[in-house]
């Protein structure tokens, strides 16, 4: 049981509000094409008071996604083993169910990103073909804001 777990709700919910921010990773579950349900660690690019915007990890480099939007990551407490963070498309999440799902289990905040990270995201995702300008360039302001 996560330490958060021993807190009352109301405490809880304003942490995970409090640390539910651009460039926080995650582990969340979600749907995946293969129509499944998943639990897999994501980076937000973007939140606002109805979304959260993020791009997934994986562990081996897609086939199918452009090979300069993926960043390789290491050196970080968060992660166990090699992966690779997907900046060619994103993942968006309602906002209240983020939350409820870390509520549930604040341990899979992970922890932060750091400023060669963002860099480097914010570089990767400008090749994606899946990802509208306009898009881009809310998420690229987004992860301007972030502080280290």
């Amino acid at each position: 049981m996560a330490i958060g777990a021993a807190f009352p709700g109301e405490i809880r919910r304003l942490s995970v509000v409090r640390q539910l921010t651009t460039g926080v990773v995650l582990h969340l579950w979600a749907i995946l094409n293969d129509g499944e349900r998943h639990l897999k660690r994501y980076v937000v690019v973007f939140v606002n008071d109805e979304m959260v915007v993020a791009f997934m990890m994986n562990t081996d480099l897609h086939p199918l996604v452009v090979p300069e939007c993926q960043l390789r990551l290491d050196g970080f407490a968060y992660i166990t083993h090699p992966c690779h963070l997907d900046c060619g498309r994103t993942r968006t999440f309602e906002y209240e169910e983020v939350v409820r799902q870390l509520m549930a289990d604040t341990s899979r905040i992970l922890g932060r990103i750091d400023s060669d990270v963002r860099d480097d995201i914010q570089r990767a995702m400008r090749d994606s073909p899946l990802i509208p300008d306009e898009e881009k360039a809310t998420y690229h302001d987004s992860l301007d804001r972030v502080t280290f």
